[in-house]
């Protein structure tokens, strides 16, 4: 039995592009859980209308926060510049929305944890950032990192 996922997308740039091909791509690959691409984000109105007509998107907006806020939306991808990750990523997540997030997650670790916190609480970790290598392995490296810029700061 499909279900639909209700996608809202912040950021029709490239990445936006690119994240929104993957999902059509995965309906032809997993076929059961079908993405719905409803709401596309961008700070630019041209641009973003002509996305969202070319993509396949339902509506569109200027403002990132009605895609955390609305109601139909399931799952919020975040493929804007990295600095914005951490905010939108966050706002999402306490809107009770599942977060797919291009890479980095957020400029920190201590963010990076936040985040993971806040989507475990909510979801059982339903958090997803795009990375490369195992998790175990990335995890095992944000804990050393963490220590040597703790080591650094002191």
């Amino acid at each position: 039995m499909s279900k639909e996922i209700k996608i809202g997308l912040i950021g029709a740039g490239w990445m936006g592009k690119a994240h929104t091909t993957a999902f059509h791509n995965a309906r032809m690959i997993f076929g059961d859980d079908m993405p719905v691409f409803e709401l596309v984000s961008d700070v630019s109105e041209d641009a973003v209308a002509k996305f969202a007509k070319n993509m396949g998107y339902n509506r569109y907006t200027t403002n990132w926060m009605d895609v955390v806020t609305d109601p139909e939306i399931d799952l919020v991808d975040v493929a804007t510049p990295n600095c914005m990750h951490y905010e939108m990523a966050k706002a999402a997540l306490e809107h009770g929305k599942h977060v797919f997030c291009e890479k980095p997650l957020s400029l920190s670790a201590e963010q990076s944890r936040e985040l993971a916190d806040l989507a475990n609480e909510a979801f059982n970790n339903a958090l997803d950032a795009q990375r490369n290598g195992d998790w175990a392995a990335y995890g095992e490296y944000l804990d050393e990192l963490e220590g040597y810029l703790n080591q650094m700061a002191n």
